[in-house]
């Protein structure tokens, strides 16, 4: 879904490191996530971002070999303003930080 918004090829996307997806004032924060994912204190993540004023929900995920060792992570974006909208109907709403902009840009694979 970002890359769609900023007109990047979701497939190109494949293989470039996790890091490029987020602005780089936010890269301490995913090393450390990747760390906790990779020795397994935290299973996955999901949370929602406000990018560039729509809603969407994030996951993040590890991916293991047969072996079980880590070998990469996947970040998915899914379009979730009528979940946001329905949660703000119930008074169950917290608006996350804008990201997609400025220095909360993501970085480009490219």
């Amino acid at each position: 879904m970002a890359g769609e918004m900023l007109g990047q090829d979701a497939e190109g996307r494949i293989g470039t490191s996790i890091l490029l997806c987020h602005p780089e004032r936010a890269e301490p924060g995913v090393l450390k996530m990747i760390e906790q994912m990779k020795n397994g204190e935290l299973k996955d993540y999901e949370g929602w971002v406000n990018f560039a004023g729509r809603m969407l929900y994030e996951y993040i995920y590890p991916l293991w070999d047969d072996d079980g060792n880590y070998s990469g992570a996947v970040a998915e974006l899914h379009d979730a303003v009528e979940k946001a909208e329905y949660l703000k109907s119930q008074g169950d709403w917290m608006a996350p930080e804008m990201h997609g902009l400025g220095e909360s840009a993501p970085r480009s694979p490219r």
